[in-house]
């Protein structure tokens, strides 16, 4: 595994040999930021002891890994800029599958590292040079969608 400079981000699994979404993003250094998140619940008994319960499978607390990024959007070459945009606010709410830029190298098969995601709305999008519209950068947050 390496770090890449880009993920894969779609509601589409691609062809071989990659098998992986099949649309790719650059993210923007340094903007991954990792969110664990553990289900518990903490109650006092009578007594006055602490009890705390997490949800478990296979004896393991369940932890998911929510992902927030900033996406730089340019045009690729069967897409304008506006055109990725759109795009990515048609995924805003939905259910989609991700492979993080740690993964392994391109051209290899990336099927251990696609995950299930929903997209939630961007709390940001700027455009990168507003006289030329280069780009946009849009800030997302990926809410892990785990089976318990």
């Amino acid at each position: 595994m390496t770090t890449q400079n880009h993920i894969h981000l779609s509601n589409v699994l691609g062809l071989t040999p990659e098998f992986a979404p099949n649309e790719k993003w650059k993210v923007v250094w340094p903007s991954r930021v990792e969110v664990p998140q553990v289900y518990l619940n903490l109650r006092f008994t009578l007594a006055g002891k602490l009890r705390l319960n997490t949800v478990q499978k296979n004896g393991q607390n369940i932890v998911r890994r929510d992902l927030r990024y900033r996406i730089k959007v340019n045009a690729t070459q069967t897409k304008t800029i506006e055109e990725r945009k759109e795009l990515f606010y048609s995924w805003f709410g939905t259910r989609i599958l991700l492979v993080d830029n740690i993964h392994c190298a391109d051209g290899v098969d990336h099927t251990p590292f696609v995950q299930p995601y929903i997209l939630m709305p961007s709390t940001s999008i700027e455009p990168l040079d507003s006289a030329m519209m280069v780009a946009y950068y849009i800030d997302v947050e990926l809410i892990h969608d785990i089976a318990i």
